[in-house]
């Protein structure tokens, strides 16, 4: 019995491992209909760019249009009228502050460090709790209620990889559609650029 418990231990990590290393999603609602990931949207970015943007953010791999696209035009105003910073100045401080962080990761893990990640799951995400996204989002940055669309809650296994270990992380993000575009609603509330 303790053999048979330890081969599907086993077994399970190895299928986290290796689905760290690829770009495929192993949730069965995806396997399904594998376009659903990409094409949630079909006429625009979906929301799975939306994580990839965020993503990029932890190895200090992202430009200031990348920034810029992470946030809702009406975010950047409030930055720029409210908060009297540039987007130039937030890049700078936020970049600076990414880099420390992910030096640190890169000494954790060894060289040839990359974050990587794996969307697990998707459930629409509806009720009280979207209510409450959107009521912070709203008196934060002045976005229009009828603004907001569809949410989903994403479950994401993230690896942050090297020579010496992988760290191997799930998290819960969720991802919010506003003018037609995804966001992902932690960045909005709870990313410090300032």
């Amino acid at each position: 019995m303790k053999k048979l418990l330890c081969l599907l231990v086993a077994g399970l990590l190895m299928t986290a491992f290796t689905a760290c290393n690829s770009d495929a999603y192993t949730d069965e609602s995806f396997a399904e209909d594998p376009a659903a990931i990409t094409t949630a949207q079909a006429d625009g970015p979906s929301y799975d760019d939306a994580l990839k943007l965020m993503m990029k953010t932890f190895s200090n791999d992202f430009t200031k249009d990348e920034l810029y696209r992470m946030y809702p035009p009406a975010c950047w105003t409030y930055f720029e009228e409210v908060k009297g910073k540039t987007l130039d100045e937030i890049y700078e401080n936020f970049s600076s502050r990414m880099e420390a962080n992910w030096e640190n990761a890169k000494q954790t893990v060894g060289e040839g460090a990359a974050v990587k990640y794996e969307l697990l799951s998707r459930v629409e995400y509806e009720g009280n709790m979207y209510e409450s996204f959107k009521e912070e989002i709203i008196a934060k940055y002045g976005i229009a209620y009828d603004s907001f669309g569809i949410c989903y809650e994403v479950r994401v296994m993230k690896a942050t990889v090297g020579k010496l270990k992988e760290d191997l992380v799930t998290q819960f993000y969720h991802v919010i559609q506003i003018d037609g575009q995804w966001y992902v609603a932690e960045v909005l509330t709870e990313m410090p650029l300032l």
